[in-house]
């Protein structure tokens, strides 16, 4: 009967931990794809602060930088992402002026047809190259200044 006992107080245990570290993964998931972690970046504080004040400002920086699709697609571009930008962040070696990569820009811009494509399907827009927004409204919501990289107050 002893073995039996320290089987299931092994067995629960382990669903405990289990339980306890889904949690913590969801929670941290869910609090890295805020705002104020985005902003909590060193490089991010000019981005952050010209967002405040923009028209999009009550939408979340995943809402226009993730893209658009299920849940595995959104968890493994955020980890690669993260990686990627917290290893710059630990360097310091952003260049001043921050710029969208290639598949980023493609995200965002992906993202701006999702909310904007009944302002531009009757438009010349619409029949530029698909998903560019960004050649003529770049700052729209970062502004028009070269990031400095200060730090978020």
């Amino acid at each position: 009967m002893g073995t039996h006992r320290k089987t299931i107080s092994l067995l629960a245990a382990g669903i405990l931990a289990g339980v306890v570290l889904a949690v913590l993964t969801a929670a941290g998931y869910h609090y890295a794809g805020s705002t104020e972690f985005c902003a909590s970046c060193h490089s991010m504080g000019d981005a952050h602060r010209e967002w405040q004040h923009s028209m999009h400002k009550s939408f979340a920086c995943i809402e226009c930088h993730m893209p658009d699709a299920g849940a595995f697609t959104r968890f493994t571009y955020k980890a690669k992402a993260g990686l990627l930008d917290f290893y710059h962040e630990s360097l310091r070696d952003y260049p001043a002026a921050i710029s969208l990569s290639e598949e980023g820009r493609k995200i965002a811009e992906g993202n701006c047809l999702r909310c904007h494509r009944a302002t531009v399907e009757n438009t010349f827009m619409i029949r530029q190259p698909p998903g560019n927004c960004t050649a003529c409204h770049r700052d729209l919501v970062h502004g028009q200044g070269i990031p400095t990289g200060r730090a978020v107050p």
